[in-house]
């Protein structure tokens, strides 16, 4: 009759206490983070008033939204090239990535 070695069982059970991680330091209250239900954070939506394009660009992919629509209309000598107003207003939280349209101001012709 054959003798089977234990050695391959072993081997097998203390590598899979390698690989599985272990959870020693959890208590069990709350369960693992899931990568695919977590939702991102918010996009909250920066001030942007008398900020130039690129400061305003600066802030808003900072605060987690995208540039959408610039548009331009005739405003005071003080605010020419510089935002004299936003869509949405500032301080709104939207999905990450939402789209936040501003106003330049431009000269009269």
């Amino acid at each position: 009759m054959l003798r089977r070695s234990r050695t391959p069982a072993l081997v097998l059970a203390l590598l899979l206490l390698l690989v599985i991680p272990t959870a020693a330091a959890d208590d069990g209250t709350t369960p693992p983070p899931n990568p695919y239900t977590e939702q991102a954070p918010p996009c909250v939506v920066p001030a942007l008033r008398t900020k130039t394009l690129r400061q305003a660009k600066a802030a808003i992919v900072k605060a987690g939204c995208k540039l959408g629509v610039v548009r331009k209309r005739v405003a005071p000598k003080a605010l020419v090239a510089r935002v004299v107003a936003q869509s949405p207003a500032r301080g709104k939280r939207l999905k990450r990535g939402a789209l936040v349209g501003i106003t330049l101001g431009r000269a009269a012709s």
